[in-house]
């Protein structure tokens, strides 16, 4: 059986640069050993299909090229005074919720109100799962799993109502809000730096062409599959109106 000459492509990587080009194929590559499948066996769509895999990958390591120069850049702020300061500020803040929210959670489940809420929740999830595992009444699994979720989101709000009537807790989050707010500042400095930095720079160049590429390869196979399901109904359509005028 010939294999139809569909159009081929090669992709060329220019890692370096973090973006790739497709130029036309000037030979076709043997087949695998073991005769296993090679791309020109491949359909158009699932040719497509194999440049935008190759299209994400590209975008995905200039992304990561991209992200080791910034870090690189944002390495040498991180022995600054103010730096160091922010940073211990954010991870006390952070101590400081976590004990503050499992204090107030801690005393909030010891209340007969917050348990028996808990036990009715407990006892509507327990029956769901016993109804959808024996494939009980579709109603009644409906029914039950409203009331399932409806019993969760009253858990919820106690527990988000608990945490707000603590003033340990709240103090404790506007300090960690306060604190990342400094830590964005300095972030923002390394990215005002990395904008001048010209491996990042180049870089973030990369990061855009490679997007751009998947851009149009995501395209390509949208239309490629298009094309194909045209071509699908055309030839259904045919074969109808060849049977009814047989049929006439």
């Amino acid at each position: 059986m010939k294999v139809s000459k569909a159009p081929r492509v090669v992709v060329v990587s220019l890692v370096a640069a973090g973006w790739f080009a497709v130029a036309p194929a000037r030979a076709v590559p043997p087949p695998p050993p073991g005769g296993g499948p090679s791309s020109v066996n491949l359909s158009p769509v699932a040719q497509a299909g194999k440049q935008v895999q190759e299209a994400q990958l590209q975008v995905t390591t200039a992304q990561q090229t991209y992200q080791r120069a910034r870090s690189r850049v944002e390495s040498q702020f991180k022995t600054r005074e103010d730096w160091v300061t922010s940073q211990k500020a954010v991870e006390k803040s952070k101590a400081e919720v976590e004990a503050a929210k499992a204090a107030a959670l801690k005393a909030l489940y010891a209340r007969p109100d917050y348990k028996a809420a808990k036990a009715a929740w407990e006892a509507s999830d327990k029956k769901l799962k016993d109804l959808q595992t024996k494939g009980g009444d579709q109603d009644q699994i409906a029914a039950l799993s409203q009331q399932s979720l409806n019993q969760a989101y009253e858990l919820k709000k106690m527990e988000a109502a608990a945490l707000e009537a603590e003033p340990k807790y709240t103090d404790a989050k506007a300090r960690e809000v306060e604190a990342q707010k400094q830590m964005s500042a300095l972030q923002s400095e390394v990215d005002q730096a990395a904008r001048t930095d010209p491996e990042c720079l180049a870089a973030a160049q990369a990061v855009t062409t490679a997007q751009e590429q998947l851009k149009q390869a995501q395209l390509n196979l949208a239309s490629i599959r298009k094309s194909e399901s045209d071509a699908r109904a055309a030839a259904a359509k045919a074969k109808s109106d060849a049977s009814r005028q047989k049929r006439n």
